[in-house]
Formats: structure tokens, C-alpha cells, sequence
């Protein structure tokens, strides 16, 4: 006689909360992952107006004009590559899913 052991199928009660917990980490990562890129978003946000609100109280009329335009370059390139990140995530997201 052979020593076969079936294992026992799962319940639909063990069933559905394997499926709720798995959800609740989808949903949990979603939640980090905005997160994350609201905070970049504002961090590119407050860098760039930092930079903006010096250059416009500056005296120095050769240095003001390069720090106002790269601090409007930089934040808006920042949001723009956060936002595009995002967007490339959340697309692999629904491609694996």
C-alpha cells in the first residue's frame, strides 16, 4: 500500500479571506504608492518656488534670472517625470493584474 496523503481543499470561508487579505495589500500598496509621489510632487513643488521666491528677491541681476529659470525648469521637469513615473506604474500594475 502506497503512503498517499491528499491535502484537504480549503474552504470557501479560508478561501475568501486569503482573497480580502490579498486585496488589502493590493490596496495598502496602491496607498504607498500615492503617497510617495504626492510627497515628490510637493517636494519639487516647494524646491522650485524656493528657488523662484530668491531669485525674485535677489538683487544680483546676472545670478536671479538663471536660478528663476532653472528652479521653473527643475520643478516643472520634477512633476512632470513624477506624474509620468506614476502613470508607468500604475499601467504595469493593470498589465499584471
Amino acid at each position: 500500500m502506497s503512503d498517499v496523503v491528499f491535502a484537504a481543499e480549503p474552504t470557501p470561508e479560508e478561501r475568501g479571506r486569503a482573497l480580502e487579505a490579498a486585496c488589502r495589500e493590493i490596496e495598502r500598496a496602491h496607498r504607498r504608492d500615492l503617497v510617495a509621489t504626492m510627497l515628490l510632487l510637493a517636494l519639487y513643488c516647494v524646491v522650485g518656488l524656493a528657488g523662484m521666491s530668491w531669485a525674485v528677491a535677489s538683487t544680483d541681476p546676472r545670478l536671479a534670472p538663471v536660478v528663476f529659470w532653472g528652479a521653473l525648469c527643475f520643478a516643472n521637469a520634477g512633476i512632470l517625470l513624477t506624474l509620468l513615473e506614476a502613470y508607468r506604474r500604475h499601467v504595469a500594475r493593470e498589465r499584471d493584474g
